[in-house]
């Protein structure tokens, strides 16, 4: 790559277009509500990042789960 090459992120842009659809839609979380909790099945630690973002929070849960353990609750 070059020094004119500028990498983006597409989950974080996807997040951002999320958000404003949930807001538009008057179905976005809510201020002083409780700790939600999320699940995912990529590193933890990214999708906080992104979460942060969308939720301009802190106060949720990521757990990280494998698709098998998903597969039997479903």
């Amino acid at each position: 790559m070059g020094s004119g090459v500028i990498l983006i992120d597409p989950s974080v842009s996807t997040s951002l277009t999320l958000k404003e659809v949930l807001i538009q839609k008057g179905i976005s979380k809510e201020e002083g509500k409780s700790k939600e909790n999320y699940y995912t099945t990529s590193l933890t630690e990214k999708v906080k990042k992104t979460a942060k973002i969308i939720l301009n929070s802190d106060n949720f849960e990521i757990q990280k789960v494998k698709l098998e353990e998903l597969g039997h609750n479903i």
